[in-house]
């Protein structure tokens, strides 16, 4: 539906991003979905997924291609990963990033795995009104979103040194995951 809107606008020669909110409802273990913004464009932090969920998948080639009338052949889903996630790890605490954050743990992963762009000895803060502070973002790759969860819950473990002082800790000690009902 999104993008045969988009289409009668004349936005058939892009990407299409669209960015929502999976919010947890605790009162009745169910899911709120908020759209937040589309776009007309890739968002580049997704880039990596789109290349590691298609074939042949060649985001820069494919808007040049797009940009100069050029016809693209759709990509082809690949046989295995078929899931692919952004997300992000945050902490609830403020202080210095290597106090929180385990940059050697961090260091193990593929390149562009997980992404961080902050100095060890950086500060850290949750902004008055947050609930928390960015750390980092990770790149999931599954047969499905059950199996990505269960990365960020080991990334999660792995990468930050008081886990339990992330906003997700509270649906991974309740073994519920923040996508489902």
């Amino acid at each position: 539906t999104v993008t045969k809107m988009i289409n009668e606008y004349g936005f058939d020669d892009q990407y299409i991003d669209v960015e929502y909110f999976i919010i947890a409802n605790n009162s009745n273990g169910g899911v709120t979905i908020k759209l937040m913004e589309i776009n007309t464009r890739m968002f580049s932090q997704c880039a990596p997924i789109y290349i590691g969920c298609m074939e042949n998948a060649n985001p820069l080639q494919h808007l040049i291609d797009l940009h100069t009338a050029t016809p693209v052949a759709n990509p082809i889903l690949k046989d295995r990963p078929v899931c692919g996630v952004n997300a992000y790890i945050s902490s609830t605490c403020s202080g210095i990033f290597e106090e929180l954050f385990d940059l050697e743990a961090a260091k193990q992963f593929p390149d562009g795995e997980v992404i961080w762009n902050k100095e060890a000895r950086d500060s850290v803060q949750v902004l008055p009104g947050a609930k928390a502070a960015l750390l980092c973002f990770v790149y999931l790759f599954g047969d499905n979103i059950d199996e990505c969860w269960e990365k960020y819950c080991v990334l999660l473990k792995k990468l930050l040194k008081y886990p339990k002082k992330t906003p997700a800790w509270e649906c991974i000690e309740a073994g519920k995951k923040p996508y489902s009902k």
